[in-house]
């Protein structure tokens, strides 16, 4: 059965679940010290990030047939898909700076 949503709705809403996993990140990294970051794997932080860049991708491509706002929301939805990327490579190498680096830089992008 097709949806009768207004797509620009549903840019909107995976927006908004990108933003709401990307703060997720944030609060964890602010919780937990990079050695129990690690730890958690199931899954893992780089599993997240390279589904969440991947929906980030997708909205892109989607919002790109819309208008400019859409355009925007899927830039800003790839920015901290990126932001997460460069969070879950830090645990994974127990790179303590780059992890408070990237997630200093996905706080200011989306404040808890």
């Amino acid at each position: 059965m097709p949806s009768s949503q207004d797509p620009r709705n549903e840019v909107v809403e995976i927006h908004f679940q990108v933003i709401r996993v990307a703060n997720h990140f944030v609060k964890q990294a602010a919780r937990f010290s990079i050695e129990e970051l690690k730890e958690h794997d199931d899954p893992t932080y780089e599993e997240i990030a390279t589904n969440v860049k991947l929906i980030a991708g997708i909205l892109k491509d989607v919002a790109s047939m819309g208008v400019y706002g859409e355009e925007r929301l899927a830039h800003n939805a790839l920015q901290a898909a990126n932001l997460m990327e460069r969070m879950a490579t830090a645990i994974e190498k127990k790179d303590e700076k780059a992890l408070k680096d990237a997630a200093t830089e996905l706080g200011k992008m989306c404040p808890i």
